[in-house]
């Protein structure tokens, strides 16, 4: 079982990692866009930031679909008692 919520810690871990640097990509577009004022590369900083958000969005929810099944179980069993 401890296995089991290790890993679950670990692909959460990632996926607010892949997160973060969703954010910083979309920050850094936006600074190169802004400041330095070059918008024809914010593709190169967009669509990285796209990918890693669809990364993020399997990674995040998947782990917190397994805690809302173990409490529903956890729920079950105290039922039956």
């Amino acid at each position: 079982m401890a296995s089991k919520k290790n890993t679950s810690d670990i692909e959460q871990a990632v996926g607010w990692f892949y997160f973060a640097i969703f954010a910083i990509l979309i920050i850094a577009g936006i600074f190169v866009k802004r400041v330095l004022d070059h918008p024809e590369f914010i593709m190169f900083f967009h669509l990285p930031a796209a990918v890693f958000l669809i990364l993020s969005g399997y990674k995040i929810p998947k782990v917190l679909k397994e805690r809302y099944q173990q409490d529903c179980l956890n729920l079950k069993q105290r039922s039956k008692l």
